[in-house]
């Protein structure tokens, strides 16, 4: 193989990593962690955004004293699992509870289980 074009191949490799981690993630997978939190925090309201570095933030605000929890979900997470899975998944990590706990506390949820982020 000559210079030239090994050098095309590993500039063609450098750039395919970042279309990858920009594409968007499967809406199905947000879905139901939105419908995890929901069952959990019933009345509350859920939104969410995409942040950076490949992380999805939702924030659950309500309760007797408004409060704000903030739970960031790692793209791994989403990409691991299938929808049905992602929901049973939160369910055994016990995450709503831990949300509950964490107070001012962001919660990190990866393939790997959870992080308070401190």
């Amino acid at each position: 193989m000559s210079d030239d074009r090994r050098y095309v191949s590993r500039q063609v490799e450098s750039t395919r990593e970042p279309m990858i981690s920009q594409a968007r993630a499967d809406p199905s997978k947000l879905a139901a962690v939105r419908r995890y939190f929901a069952r959990k925090f019933p009345a509350w309201t859920i939104t969410d955004r995409h942040g950076l570095d490949r992380i999805f933030i939702f924030t659950i605000e309500g309760g007797p004293t408004g409060q704000v929890f903030t739970v960031k979900v790692a793209r791994n997470f989403l990409d691991d699992y299938k929808p049905e899975e992602i929901e049973l998944k939160l369910e055994q990590w016990q995450v709503g509870d831990s949300v509950k706990v964490s107070g001012l506390w962001s919660i990190l949820i990866t393939s790997n289980g959870l992080q308070s982020m401190r």
